[in-house]
């Protein structure tokens, strides 16, 4: 289940990559970006690139932060706007659900251990 959770995020975070790529160089709705637009655009890519070294080792506090990170400035905003952009909102959601398949193991090992705790031993 971890195994495929890395493998989904590193999808989503390199495609979301790919697609803020387009958007900057060969968006087909305006001209390639400029200035500020194209500084957070290049931030932008930066972090999806981090989110994906993070899914590929597994780092699920990070890969939760680096979904709020990438998410909450703007993936919400594309994930409602017009064209192929919103996909990038949808490829962020793919990377929280990887985020939850990678900390789940974590989690079901950590009742088990407290489960172990808990029972006396004879």
């Amino acid at each position: 289940m971890a195994l495929a959770g890395r493998a989904i995020g590193c999808i989503a975070a390199l495609s979301a990559v790919a697609l803020w790529g387009v958007f900057l160089f060969r968006n087909p709705y305006a001209a390639p970006a400029e200035g500020r637009v194209l500084l957070f655009g290049f931030l932008m890519m930066v972090a999806g690139t981090v989110s994906a070294v993070a899914a590929a080792l597994g780092a699920h506090l990070a890969m939760y932060l680096l979904f709020f990170v990438s998410f909450f400035p703007v993936g919400l905003y594309v994930l409602a706007g017009p064209g192929i952009f919103g996909a990038i909102g949808w490829l962020n959601l793919a990377y929280l659900a990887s985020a939850i398949l990678v900390h789940r193991p974590v989690l079901t090992a950590k009742r088990k251990g407290a489960r172990r705790r808990l029972t006396p031993e004879s």
